[in-house]
């Protein structure tokens, strides 16, 4: 049963470059950006890809190093170098917890979505639907609220082109706002 919710739960919410799967042919070189208060999810996309024959390139929003890199280098170089870049985001809300935003890295915001028009570039929400707020103008938001196993599975499945998405969003995941809708 939690296969099938899953299959039904997972959401493309927003789709403005026509995507249908990732090609092997030409999306091999993906940029996983794992950015949250978890792991989980983006730990498993990364070895079903990697199994899949993708070559993925993980960054750490703390490497610094990284982060001034494709800050400082030109578009041109990483271009060359990646094909698709996926934002994996699994942050999991706290009871405490008043907010839930996207940090895109510290100290200068160094993940943040900023070639959207040059390169592919797909965020995924294991967590918060709320999270294309953050990230307005990024092309391909897919809401999957959750980052139970099998939950990540069903979006991977979804992701290769293997199964539809069905899900419908329950909420207003543009949060009522017109710049959400770009891009």
């Amino acid at each position: 049963m939690k296969e099938q919710v899953a299959d039904k739960g997972v959401t493309l919410v927003k789709n403005a470059i026509d995507f249908h799967r990732l090609d092997i042919e030409k999306d091999k070189k993906i940029l996983l950006l794992p950015l949250g208060n978890e792991l989980k999810a983006s730990q498993q996309i990364e070895k079903t890809l990697v199994n899949e024959g993708f070559n993925v390139m993980t960054a750490d929003s703390k490497d610094l190093q990284f982060g001034i890199e494709m800050m400082m280098s030109s578009s041109a170089k990483i271009i060359e170098r990646y094909d698709v870049i996926l934002y994996v985001l699994d942050y999991q809300v706290k009871s405490n917890q008043t907010t839930n935003r996207v940090e895109f890295g510290l100290p200068m915001g160094q993940f943040m979505p900023a070639m959207v028009k040059e390169i592919p570039t797909i965020m995924l929400s294991f967590g918060n639907p709320y999270h294309l707020l953050d990230a307005p103008r990024v092309p391909v938001y897919i809401n999957a609220y959750s980052n139970q196993s099998e939950v990540v599975a069903a979006t991977i499945e979804k992701l290769l082109g293997r199964s539809p998405f069905k899900g419908l969003s329950p909420v207003d995941a543009f949060c009522g706002r017109f710049d959400t809708k770009c891009y």
